[in-house]
């Protein structure tokens, strides 16, 4: 998502597990005005803070399920189970959209999780490791975003006049 600021090494995020015999999957935290952009299916990247981004990429997923209103400090910590880092998580960006993602498995990588460009770090993603998550909430061909400025640039499109005489 993109327009709000937040401060470089923050996360808003976790990996969980719901249960022993569950895959693992993320809970994250968005603004309200971005929030309510995000649709159950959309693509996920989750970057676990334990890995570079540049290095190893994201961990591919989709989003599962959002919050159709605002969830409190006490709401995550519920559900994270942890107070100091659900406040860490939804203190910066108030109020909050809490969104669940299922993360995309892939057994041909160490992490057993499909990686966005690489096979991803020799390293176990386990619960509780903090994350950074990104969401698509559009995608464009970069033609789309040229033809309007070409359009109006040269005035092709721009409508027809008809003069009556």
């Amino acid at each position: 998502c993109k327009g709000s600021v937040i401060d470089k090494g923050f996360s808003l995020g976790v990996i969980q597990r719901q249960s022993s015999s569950d895959s693992l999957s993320t809970v994250a935290y968005f603004p309200v005005g971005q929030g309510k952009k995000i649709k159950p299916g959309m693509k996920i990247y989750v970057t676990p803070d334990t890995v570079r981004r540049e290095k190893f990429g994201s961990i591919i997923g989709t989003v599962s399920e959002v919050s159709p209103f605002p969830i409190t400090q006490q709401g995550a910590t519920k559900l994270i189970g942890n107070s100091t880092i659900a406040e860490n998580l939804a203190s910066k960006v108030r109020p909050v959209i809490e969104i669940h993602g299922k993360l995309q498995a892939d057994s041909s990588t160490p992490s057993g999780y499909a990686w966005s460009s690489s096979q991803g770090p020799s390293l176990t993603v386990t619960s509780g490791t903090t994350v950074t998550v990104q969401v698509t909430i559009e995608e464009q061909t970069p033609i789309t975003l040229v033809l309007p400025i070409l359009r109006q640039l040269t005035g092709i499109y721009s409508g027809l006049r008809l003069n009556r005489v």
